[in-house]
C-alpha cells in the first residue's frame, strides 16, 4: 500500500496573489471554480482517470481510480491496490463507486471484479464474489456506479450488467433482484434495464428507490417487490437510445427527478403526472465531436439550482426559471476543464476526472485573485507590494525581473518601469527587495546594490540621491523614522541611517554585536519601530533596539539555552499590553511589556 507526497508546501511561479477578501464570511461564499487545487499522477495518483469520490467520518477524501483505491489526507495520497494472494487486500484495481458507511466505519468498494468493504479501523478488506452454488452471493462480480444506503440502513448495490443486490447484515449476504423484461415493454437495447447506474430513496415515500439504467429508469418498491419502467419516446432510434441510457441520477426535494444521460442534457421526469420533459443544452455542439451532451454530474448548488456536469462544461440549471444560467465551457484542449462531483462537509468541491486526476475548488482560496505575468524569467519572485497613488494601480518590487513593475488590477495589466540605462548588463536581473513611500512622496525603491525612486514622469527609475556608504552591501529593507530619516537595512554590510536633511549617511556594524563578535559580518533583517520611538532590528544571532532618548543601542544576542532571546524576528505588534516579537525559526511568539523594556534588553545584556 504505497504512500506518496502530494500537494506542496509552497508553489514558485511567475505571479503575484493578492487576497481579496477574508474572514469568515469567506468561507460562505460561492465557489467560483478559479484557482483549483489539482491532484494528479505526479502527487501521487496511481492513475489519472477518477471514477468517483467519497469522504469518511474524519474527513479523508476517497478516491475511485482505474489503478487503485486512494485515500488523501490534505498532503499526502496513500494507495490501495491489489496484492496477488492477499485475500485481504482489494480485489481489483479499477474501481467503480464508493460509499462511506458513517454507522458501521466502513468503506464500500464497488470494482470491476467483486465487491469490498474496507474497515477503515485495520485497512482490511471483505470481499465478495460471484458463487453459482450460492443464491445469495453476488449476482455477478462488475459492480455498477451506485452504492446507496437507504433511511431505513439497508445497503443496495447496483451492478453493472445484472440488476441490484440488497446486503442482509445479519445474514452477512445479498438478496438478487432485477427488472422482469416482458413482451410489452418498449424501447431499445432493453437488455440494458439491468445496467444500475444509480439508485435513490424517494424523498416523500420510503417504500420507493428509483434507478438509473442503460434502458429507461426504474421504480422498485422494496416492500412489495414491484417493479414500473418508465421510458422517454422521442420517435427516433438514436435519439431514444441517448436519451434513455441514464448515466446519473438527482431527485429535488419536490419530488421531480433528473437524469443525466449520453444525450440530450437534462431528462426531468415528473412522478405525479408520470411525464418526462427535456431541457436542450445550450452549449456549442460544434466544439467537440465526441460525448456531445453526456451528462457526468448532478449536484445541488442551491434550493434553488443545480450543478450540471457535461463533456462540454459546467451548467447552473435554476429550478424555478427553468433554465441553464450561466455556463463554463472547458477548454478545446482540456487545459482547463469545470465539474462539480461532490460537495464536502468545508463546503468545498471536488471534480473528478476520466483523464485529469482532482481538482479541488476551494471557497477560501478563491478569495485570491491571480495576476500572471506572460514571459516572466523562473526566477521572478515579487518581494514587495505598495499601493500606488491611481485607484486599483500596485508598485511591486520584484527579484528576478528588468526593474520596477506596475500593476492594474483591473485590466491585469502588468507595466515595467525599467532601470537607468546600463545599470543591467550582461543580461542581469533586478534584485529587487523592500519599498516604501516617504513622508515627502517619494518611493523609496531598495535594491540589492543601489537604492532607486521614480523620475518626475514616474516612467522610468531613477538613483535615489542620497546612497548608503556600504561597498559589498547587499540592501534589503528601508524605514523612515518619526524624525524622517531613512534606516536601511543589508547583508554583511551593517545598519545604514540617512539623514535626508543634512544629506549624510552613517552605518553602524559593531554597535550591534557584543565585544566577543565585533568586526564580524553582520546581516539586518526585519526593522520595526514602535510606538516610543524606539527601532528594533533583527540582527545576526539574536536583535538589537535602538534607543532614540539615548541614542545608543541595547543588544540581546541569542545562544542556546538561553530564555527570552530570540535568534531571529520578523513581526512586531503594539498591544495594550506589550510588544509582541514573532521567532521566525523557532515558531514562537512573546510578550515584552513596554514599560520593562530598558529593564529587561539591560539586563539580558
Amino acid at each position: 500500500m504505497p504512500t506518496h507526497s502530494s500537494i506542496p508546501d509552497t508553489f514558485q511561479f511567475a505571479a503575484l496573489v493578492v487576497l481579496l477578501a477574508i474572514g469568515i464570511p469567506a468561507l460562505q461564499a460561492q465557489v467560483k471554480f478559479t484557482n483549483p487545487v489539482r491532484i494528479t499522477q505526479r502527487d501521487g495518483l496511481p492513475d489519472n482517470r477518477v471514477t468517483c469520490m467519497a469522504q469518511d467520518g474524519n474527513g479523508f477524501m476517497w478516491f475511485g481510480t482505474f489503478q487503485g483505491l486512494c485515500r488523501f489526507d490534505g498532503s499526502v495520497v496513500k494507495v490501495f491496490q491489489n496484492v496477488p494472494g492477499n485475500s485481504t487486500s482489494l480485489s481489483q484495481n479499477q474501481v467503480n463507486s464508493l460509499f462511506y458507511d458513517s454507522e458501521n466505519n466502513c468503506l464500500w468498494i464497488g470494482t470491476v471484479n467483486g465487491l469490498n468493504v474496507l474497515d477503515l479501523r485495520t485497512d482490511k478488506f471483505r470481499i465478495y464474489f460471484h458463487d453459482p452454488n450460492d443464491q445469495h452471493s453476488l449476482t455477478g462480480n462488475e459492480i455498477g456506479r451506485s452504492i446507496f444506503k437507504d433511511r431505513q440502513g439497508i445497503v443496495w448495490i447496483g451492478l453493472a450488467r445484472k440488476g441490484f443486490l440488497r446486503y442482509n447484515r445479519a445474514a452477512d449476504n445479498f438478496d438478487r433482484f432485477a427488472y422482469p423484461l416482458s413482451a410489452s415493454d418498449v424501447g431499445e437495447r432493453l437488455h440494458r434495464a439491468s445496467f444500475i447506474s444509480r439508485i435513490l430513496q424517494d424523498t416523500h415515500n420510503d417504500s420507493i428507490l428509483w434507478m438509473a439504467t442503460g434502458s429507461g429508469l426504474l421504480k422498485f418498491n422494496k416492500y412489495s417487490v414491484g417493479f414500473v419502467r418508465y421510458y422517454t419516446d422521442l420517435g427516433d432510434k438514436e435519439a431514444n437510445i441517448k436519451i434513455n441510457g441514464n448515466y446519473n441520477l438527482y431527485q429535488h426535494k419536490d419530488g421531480r427527478l433528473f437524469m443525466g444521460a449520453y444525450g440530450g442534457f437534462l431528462n426531468i421526469f415528473d412522478p405525479i403526472r408520470e411525464t418526462f420533459r427535456q431541457v436542450n443544452p445550450t452549449l456549442d455542439p460544434s466544439r467537440f465531436v465526441t460525448g456531445k451532451g453526456v451528462v457526468y454530474e448532478i449536484m445541488a448548488k442551491s434550493e434553488k439550482e443545480l450543478w450540471v456536469t457535461t463533456a462540454q462544461g459546467l451548467s447552473v440549471y435554476d429550478l424555478e426559471k427553468d433554465a441553464i444560467t450561466s455556463e463554463m465551457l472547458n477548454d478545446p484542449n482540456y487545459n482547463t476543464i469545470y465539474r462539480a462531483s461532490y460537495q464536502d462537509k468545508s463546503n468545498r468541491i471536488w471534480g473528478r476526472s476520466t483523464f485529469g486526476g482532482v481538482r479541488i475548488y476551494d471557497p477560501l482560496n478563491e478569495q485570491f485573485q491571480h495576476f500572471p505575468l506572460q514571459g516572466a524569467s523562473a526566477r521572478f519572485v515579487p518581494i514587495k507590494v505598495l499601493e500606488a497613488p491611481v485607484r486599483n494601480q500596485l508598485y511591486v518590487n520584484v527579484a528576478g525581473g528588468k526593474g520596477l513593475y506596475l500593476l492594474d488590477r483591473k485590466t491585469n495589466r502588468w507595466t515595467l518601469i525599467p532601470t537607468p540605462p546600463g545599470f543591467l548588463k550582461n543580461n542581469a536581473e533586478f534584485a529587487g527587495r523592500g519599498m516604501i513611500f516617504l513622508r515627502d512622496g517619494r518611493l523609496l525603491i531598495v535594491e540589492e546594490s543601489t537604492l532607486f525612486t521614480l523620475s518626475n514622469d514616474a516612467k522610468s527609475l531613477v538613483r535615489f540621491p542620497l546612497q548608503p556608504d556600504g561597498k559589498g552591501a547587499r540592501f534589503m529593507d528601508a524605514l523612515q523614522d518619526h524624525q524622517g530619516r531613512v534606516w536601511v537595512t543589508s547583508v554583511d554590510g551593517g545598519l545604514f541611517r540617512l539623514d535626508l536633511v543634512n544629506g549624510t549617511s552613517k552605518v553602524f556594524s559593531d554597535e550591534l554585536l557584543d565585544t566577543a563578535q565585533k568586526g564580524q559580518a553582520l546581516s539586518i533583517g526585519a526593522i520595526f519601530e514602535d510606538s516610543h520611538q524606539n527601532i528594533w532590528i533583527d540582527a545576526s544571532e539574536g536583535f538589537s533596539m535602538y534607543d532614540s532618548q539615548r541614542d545608543s543601542f541595547i543588544n540581546l544576542r541569542y545562544s542556546p539555552g538561553r530564555t527570552n532571546v530570540f535568534r531571529h524576528i520578523s513581526g512586531l505588534l503594539r498591544t495594550i499590553r506589550g510588544i509582541f516579537l514573532l521567532e521566525a525559526v523557532q515558531r514562537m511568539v512573546s510578550a515584552l511589556p513596554i514599560q520593562k523594556t530598558r529593564e529587561k534588553a539591560s539586563s539580558a545584556s
